[in-house]
């Protein structure tokens, strides 16, 4: 029962950070919006859902946002995710 609450913590961890930075960017007007997590592919739901439970749990640390976006991003293109690019 214990696992499945951490799991189930993570999800919703993982989702709520996620929603929050999609809803940032709609409030900024940026150029590219991302899906909603719903949405997402499940390959980078396990890789964000990972990164956030390391994050929350100390296991990781990052030392400013751009540190953060780069290691994401990192990420996202070894799992061979497409990227979009502003033209």
């Amino acid at each position: 029962m214990k696992e499945r609450y951490i799991i189930d913590l993570n999800e919703r961890r993982a989702k709520f950070v996620y929603e929050g930075a999609r809803l940032h960017a709609v409030q900024l007007r940026c150029p590219v919006i991302p899906k909603p997590w719903d949405e997402r592919e499940k390959e980078f739901k396990e890789q964000f859902r990972d990164l956030t439970a390391d994050l929350c749990s100390g296991k990781k640390k990052f030392q400013n946002s751009e540190e953060a976006h780069n290691s994401w991003m990192k990420k996202y293109l070894e799992n061979g995710m497409e990227v979009w690019r502003k033209i």
